[in-house]
């Protein structure tokens, strides 16, 4: 892949970070919806959406889906 080891490591180590940032985005905003387009930057507010109970969907433009949108099918309302 593109990324690195250590790029893949220190994105790991932040994600706990990025599911708070995400909670408290959600709760500031209070979103009707979160539409996730896949990615590692989407992944954190989609689930944490899914989790807090807002109405989540992802899009795939790609012919095989990410890991992202391959976790989070199991999680939001749309795919």
């Amino acid at each position: 892949s593109k990324m690195g080891f250590t790029a893949k490591i220190v994105t790991l180590l932040k994600l706990p970070l990025a599911f708070l940032k995400a909670a408290q985005l959600i709760f500031m905003r209070r979103p009707k919806a979160i539409l996730g387009v896949g990615g590692y930057a989407s992944f954190p507010v989609v689930l944490i959406g899914a989790i807090l109970g807002v109405r989540t969907a992802i899009w795939e433009p790609n012919a095989f889906p990410g890991l992202s949108n391959r976790i989070l099918a199991r999680w939001v309302d749309q795919v």
